[in-house]
């Protein structure tokens, strides 16, 4: 909904639903020489769109960059819509809820589809949002999203996905290549993780990321999940290793198949059966990536790129911090803190059986 005018109120402030800033008086009717510099963007993706003020106002949110990030009081307007001039008044960089004069009833929005440029202020949006924080079980509960955000999050990468063909690199299999963070998700990957190590009970994963690299024949992929396992009080770091392939798609950027052939646990390697992932990449820019399984299309991933050492320096800090305990079952006393921990657990586990055979709890 519109929130009441604030005196001096940061442009932000929107994104946090605080309302919008203090407005000026500006007519409809606009003047000649503001109409012709809308004119004047005819080469983007324009649209104009009468806005009608409800019981409730405008029912509309916008970003500090007047980008519709909601718009549930006008089904016309679009998430990705950038409004450029209100009653024929370019904005020229003015913050919408400045402009625009809060007494009259009815305005004519010109707001901007060009493709490119609704995808880069939606990307702009996202950060705006917080988005570069969150990761899907951080113990860090200030920094998930809150439900109110969340659901902005997800309309925001909604908006981009209707984007990903339109906007999709040249040549997607070097765009992809380098580093990246698992920002949000829904379904299997982000519950249960690509390593099978949330398999065992109390197992979370907690972080994931993603390199992609160039190899001999077939490209290369490596995926680094952090887990907290309850029963060592840690977290723990698996790390998958194999090959990757994309097959450009008319129907999305790229449909690909993650293929992984070793684990390595805590830095010890494992047996492991061949695992393949088939994903499809519904939006890929220099920043940002969006995948949903195949054969799930409510489940998705999205990941923001990071930097080597970024990425390096977080799994290093995550696999050194202990976790609060979920209570029962503590570390041994006894225990070599030199073991790797995919053997202390083991260990752990294994004490649990012997109990319970003792016991005679099954």
């Amino acid at each position: 909904r519109e929130r009441a005018p604030q005196e001096n109120a940061d442009p932000a402030a929107l994104r946090d639903g605080r309302g919008y800033q203090s407005a000026d008086a500006m007519r409809a009717g606009a003047s000649h020489a503001g109409a012709s510099r809308v004119r004047g963007l005819t080469r983007m993706s324009i649209e104009t769109i009468t806005i009608r003020r409800g019981p409730g106002g405008l029912g509309l949110e916008l970003s500090d960059a007047n980008l519709v990030v909601s718009q549930s009081g006008q089904p016309e307007l679009r998430i990705g819509d950038i409004v450029v001039a209100v009653d024929g008044v370019e904005l020229a960089g003015k913050y919408l809820g400045s402009v625009i004069d809060q007494a009259a009833g009815e305005y004519v929005f010109t707001v901007s589809r060009e493709p490119k440029a609704s995808a880069a202020a939606l990307e702009m949006a996202l950060r705006g949002l917080g988005a570069d924080l969150y990761s899907p079980n951080l113990d860090d509960v200030d920094a998930a999203p809150t439900p109110a955000v969340r659901a902005r999050v997800m309309a925001v990468l909604g908006a981009l996905e209707a984007l990903g063909t339109q906007v999709a690199p040249a040549d997607a299999n070097t765009e992809r290549l380098g580093f990246w963070k698992l920002l949000l998700g829904e379904g299997a990957v982000v519950n249960d993780g690509f390593s099978g190590m949330c398999a065992m009970p109390g197992v979370e994963l907690i972080a994931q990321w993603q390199c992609f690299g160039e190899g001999e024949g077939m490209p290369q992929l490596q995926t680094v999940e952090i887990v907290a396992d309850p029963l060592l009080g840690r977290y723990c770091v698996a790390t998958l290793k194999g090959t990757f392939e994309s097959e450009a798609s008319g129907e999305c950027v790229s449909v690909d198949a993650e293929r992984y052939s070793r684990l390595v646990l805590d830095g010890a390697p494992q047996s492991s059966n061949p695992r393949t992932f088939s994903r499809t990449c519904t939006y890929l820019s220099a920043s940002l990536r969006i995948v949903r399984p195949a054969d799930r299309e409510k489940e998705f991933c999205a990941y923001w790129r990071t930097s080597p050492q970024a990425a390096t320096a977080e799994i290093g800090q995550l696999a050194d911090k202990p976790i609060r305990s979920s209570g029962g079952v503590g570390r041994r006393v006894d225990e070599d803190d030199s073991m790797p921990m995919w053997q202390q657990r083991q260990m752990e586990v294994d004490d649990e059986n012997i109990n319970q055979v003792e016991s005679g709890i099954p």
